[in-house]
């Protein structure tokens, strides 16, 4: 294999003679390092960020509108109210491993506090406020109330099911966004986020509610959402 050496001409300080300067390549084991780095790189660059905010805008209002139009007929769908009744729904859950959260408690309150959040963290996500954390608060949210009544879907619901853990997934808030003219109005200043960290917070504290803290390395859904915590905190 050849390797090319690349030579300056470093004319020095007095009038002798100028020194060459050979340029060695990169020994091999600094090579994996380098890759590694520039993998790091390409992973934290979004590489087409008009394309992931038109995408993150069209899917939060396709959800959005989604979710208001059925709001008359939510509670059947969904609800407590629907013909699949709330013992039924857990036993289809059990035999299918599905998650929602909405098993949790068969009440119409709770039911209603899921859905409201499901439309919060839609529009969240359509104007970009603090979109890493609404991405997953609208994954848990359209999940749940899809896997509350699986009789009612059909191919487009798994469509947006997995456009949606697509979305968590994606750095889509670059531009057109609230976080990015946040971004620009920080600038070099190193003031502490306390919006983020007290959401990142509060959020930490609903997972230990929710699956308590022996389920932190539970396989499935608890550490997944562990996971993206955690991440989220870095």
């Amino acid at each position: 294999m050849n390797t090319t050496t690349a030579t300056t001409t470093d004319p020095g300080p007095g009038p002798g003679p100028a020194a060459t300067v050979t340029a060695q390549p990169a020994s091999p084991a600094h090579r994996p390092r380098t890759r590694l780095a520039r993998a790091a790189d390409a992973a934290r660059t979004t590489q087409a960020p008009y394309q992931a905010a038109l995408f993150r805008i069209a899917f939060a209002a396709v959800v959005t509108a989604f979710l208001l139009r059925e709001w008359p007929h939510r509670r059947v769908l969904y609800g407590d109210r629907s013909p699949l009744s709330f013992d039924m729904a857990l036993t289809l859950l059990q035999e299918g491993g599905g998650f929602t959260v909405l098993s949790w408690w068969g009440g119409r309150l709770w039911f209603e506090i899921v859905y409201a959040l499901a439309i919060a963290a839609a529009l969240a996500v359509l104007v970009g406020w603090r979109t890493r954390t609404a991405s997953v608060f609208l994954l848990v949210g359209v999940v749940s109330l899809e896997n509350r009544n699986t009789l009612v879907g059909d191919g487009g619901d798994n469509i947006i099911r997995i456009m949606v853990i697509y979305l968590v997934f994606v750095r889509c808030a670059q531009v057109w966004s609230l976080d990015a003219r946040r971004a620009r109005g920080r600038g070099d200043r190193n003031s502490p986020d306390r919006t983020g960290i007290a959401l990142w917070s509060v959020t930490g504290l609903l997972l230990l509610w929710a699956f308590g803290p022996g389920a932190v390395l539970a396989p499935g859904w608890p550490l997944l959402l562990w996971t993206l915590w955690a991440v989220h905190g870095l």
